[in-house]
């Protein structure tokens, strides 16, 4: 096993080998974005089959910086400290870890969209000639391709992102779907933190800011504050709305 020192430098150069891939995800996914408009746009000659093109470094590169994120995951009890302050405090590397598994979920959003709109020109421009059945499968069987999930992470059962918008009656079954993501994923054992940080992930940003999230130190903290803004500040609105209507 590493010690304290060898763990710290894994995850520097963990943590560097992650940026320097965004980089290039962050030009490719320009390039996709852009391409993504010239398909909507019927004046200009963009198709599906071009904008594939595309797709397939882009999984290649988020397949990698998922890989990165589970390192990350594995080396923070061994790499942190307990020193309240510094570098390498367990408070620093969660925060660092929350913006990798951040920034790597909207990568993994932004891939979605994007072979969304491909797969919107496809139906527009090619309903005559229905896919033959299998097409689109990727090695070792499935269909595809789809946006990479993170290792040990049941992003399929991942729920919509929790926003000011939700209807009262709704909030239960949000929870219940939040509680089925978490209990198959790797990180619900993991630790208060890494749960902390996946639960982040679903909410929406007004939200966390209005419950003062920073301080909220278990996942029970975070929903009860969650649920009390709703019902104090979002919910009483939309009757009093209701009513003036």
């Amino acid at each position: 096993m590493e010690g304290v020192g060898e763990s710290q430098t894994t995850w520097k150069n963990t943590l560097a080998a992650f940026r320097r891939q965004f980089t290039q995800i962050d030009k490719l996914m320009s390039d996709a974005k852009a391409c993504a408009e010239n398909l909507a746009d019927p004046r200009h000659g963009m198709n599906a089959k071009e904008a594939r093109k595309l797709v397939g470094p882009l999984q290649r590169k988020l397949e990698l910086v998922n890989n990165y994120v589970d390192s990350l995951h594995s080396i923070l009890p061994l790499a942190a400290v307990t020193e309240d302050d510094g570098s390498f405090s367990v408070n620093t590397l969660t925060a660092l870890l929350d913006q990798c598994m951040e920034r790597t979920t909207t990568g993994n959003q932004d891939l979605t969209a994007f072979l969304d709109d491909i797969e919107e020109w496809e139906s527009i421009h090619t309903k005559k000639e229905p896919k033959p059945e299998g097409a689109g499968a990727v090695s070792g069987g499935g269909v595809g391709p789809r946006a990479p999930e993170l290792k040990g992470v049941a992003t399929a059962l991942k729920p919509v992102e929790l926003t000011s918008s939700i209807a009262a009656h709704d909030m239960t079954a949000w929870v219940e779907q939040w509680t089925e993501f978490k209990e198959n994923s790797a990180f619900s054992k993991q630790g208060e933190k890494s749960v902390i940080a996946y639960l982040k992930t679903c909410v929406s940003r007004d939200i966390l800011s209005a419950i003062d999230y920073k301080n909220k130190n278990t996942e029970t903290e975070m929903l009860d504050a969650i649920r009390v803004y709703l019902d104090t500040k979002v919910h009483p609105k939309v009757i009093r709305q209701l009513e003036i209507w």
